[in-house]
């Protein structure tokens, strides 16, 4: 994404700040997500903002460098709960760290992981080759965050790990935070599942 340049740097449009460039992305994911990229215009960006669209190009050039960069927001967060769960002290509960973490932002930030996940066809040629080599990145990371722990006597860790992955991604789409669990119990009841804890 562009930055602004010096004369509206720090300026506020109504009560969007123009450095908070996270809002465009949170505004174009939702709408990517309920109406498919090819539908949203920038215009509804810049409407769903409420700031002009001359406003909305000093941040991104296209709805294409939009969608770039919210693949990229949903990468870095996936990236902090998979070194977070590397990182933890206890290697039995590295996989629980993981799910937890991962749960949490895949309900938080459900529109980007969604528009990560479907709109891969609009993605420049190249980023989408980089997307995909960071995808299978992740698997192997999961694998092994998987067999850092016991593994029941049967049980796969590709397997498990494609489990995991599943879990996460499918989350947004009936996960309801008004029902009867938290996702802190959702999670820890996939983890109880899979004989992990």
């Amino acid at each position: 994404m562009t930055g602004e340049g010096a004369s509206t740097r720090g300026r506020k449009v109504g009560s969007f700040k123009l450095e908070d460039r996270t809002k465009v992305l949170h505004a174009a994911a939702y709408l990517f997500d309920r109406k498919g990229y090819a539908e949203t215009t920038m215009q509804d960006i810049s409407a769903r903002l409420k700031i002009s669209k001359p406003t909305l190009y000093a941040y991104a050039k296209s709805k294409g460098e939009i969608l770039q960069g919210i693949v990229a927001f949903w990468i870095d967060q996936v990236n902090a709960v998979v070194e977070a769960a590397e990182a933890h002290g206890e290697p039995g509960e590295r996989l629980g760290v993981l799910v937890h973490g991962w749960a949490g932002a895949a309900v938080r930030y459900g529109p980007h992981m969604a528009v990560f996940l479907s709109e891969e066809h609009d993605i420049p040629g190249r980023a989408l080759r980089d997307y995909r080599i960071w995808s299978r990145t992740v698997l192997h990371r999961v694998r092994s965050l998987v067999e850092s722990g016991p593994i029941q006597p049967g049980a796969n860790a590709t397997v498990t790990a494609f489990a995991v992955i599943g879990f996460v991604t499918l989350l947004p789409r009936w996960f309801n935070p008004k029902g009867g669990l938290t996702i802190e119990q959702v999670a820890a009841s996939f983890l109880a599942t899979i004989g992990r804890s």
